[in-house]
């Protein structure tokens, strides 16, 4: 009876463990991949505004506005893909369906 309870107690507390550990992953990287996915959505805006802007005096500064952004948006990216990379974080992220941002 003893070694039941043991054994019931030490299921609990591993399958809490586990639970938190998805949870906080899940956080941690969901909050990355939006990151990334804003980030996305910037770049794309300044690339049209650049676009629009081909041939007008105001080129120069949508370029470097542009090219600000997919500076930014590659650091971003290469954030969460590191993140991703630490085993902590890879094992459940891969079973949550998160993957590498190329």
């Amino acid at each position: 009876m003893d070694v039941a309870i043991a054994y019931c107690i030490a299921g609990l507390s591993t399958s809490a463990l586990v639970v938190l550990w998805f949870l906080y992953v899940y956080k941690v990287i969901g909050q990355k991949r939006d990151a990334v996915c804003r980030a996305r959505e910037e770049m794309k805006l300044h690339q049209k505004g650049y676009q629009e802007k081909k041939g007008m005096p105001e080129e120069s500064v949508a370029k470097k506005m542009f090219d600000t952004s997919v500076q930014i948006y590659e650091q971003i990216k290469l954030e969460y893909n590191e993140t991703f990379k630490k085993p902590i974080y890879r094992i459940p992220g891969v079973l949550m369906g998160f993957h590498t941002i190329y």
